[in-house]
């Protein structure tokens, strides 16, 4: 008995499907790698100026500071 016949588009999505799923593959790859990279990026020098220049944490996600600081250097355009 043959298997039954596909529906138009369904080869198409089925693909898209697999690319999606690499995609998400590559991603959690990339976290596992930051995961490890970042503590040692921390300890860099420019990371400690970053800090000291801007006054956040230059890998944090959100700047709970952001709009209570005024612009770097807008006076002086």
């Amino acid at each position: 008995m043959s298997s039954p016949p596909e529906r138009k588009g369904e080869k198409a999505f089925q693909e898209r499907g697999q690319i999606e799923a690499r995609e998400r593959e590559y991603v959690r790859e990339l976290y596992a790698v930051s995961a490890r990279f970042l503590p040692l990026e921390r300890e860099r020098v420019l990371y400690a100026s970053l800090k000291k220049t801007f006054g956040a944490d230059p890998f944090a996600l959100q700047d709970s500071q952001m709009y209570k600081r005024g612009g770097y250097r807008q006076s002086k355009r």
